[in-house]
């Protein structure tokens, strides 16, 4: 345990790793089917956080795109761009991942077959996957 006198707080410089600003990092990370056009992907996902209300617009918003094979080969999206108050974090979050969703959703990018088959893959401790419980 580390103590430190008020009065030497008071009196001497101190700084942490973001100099006192309050904006604050946020990243999303989706996994969505590898056959997905990138671009129209990284321009959705890049819409969503710009038109938020809690973004900062004067720090960068980055799309990356990187890919993994589980089972299937999926497409991983990291979303990172920055709120106005570290307090709105989650709210961004939140936000960002159900807009996206959404807008996936919306242009039939989403396959439910695809996504119920790699939801059935797993089962929580203890039991058996579905297809081999049948």
């Amino acid at each position: 345990m580390a103590t430190f006198p008020t009065a030497w707080l008071l009196s001497k410089k101190t700084s942490n790793a973001n100099l006192g600003s309050l904006k604050e990092m946020v990243v999303v990370e989706l996994r969505v089917q590898a056959y997905l056009n990138l671009q129209e992907l990284r321009q959705i996902t890049w819409d969503a956080a710009a038109s938020s209300p809690y973004i900062c617009l004067s720090c960068p918003i980055t799309a990356l795109v990187s890919d993994e094979f589980n089972r299937t080969l999926l497409t991983n999206l990291t979303l990172k761009c920055y709120v106005l108050d570290v307090r709105l974090e989650r709210l961004q979050m939140s936000r960002l991942t159900q807009l996206i969703k959404q807008e996936l959703t919306k242009r039939n990018l989403l396959s439910p077959a695809l996504i119920s088959g790699l939801l059935a893959d797993y089962a929580p401790a203890g039991q058996a996957p579905r297809e081999a419980a049948q």
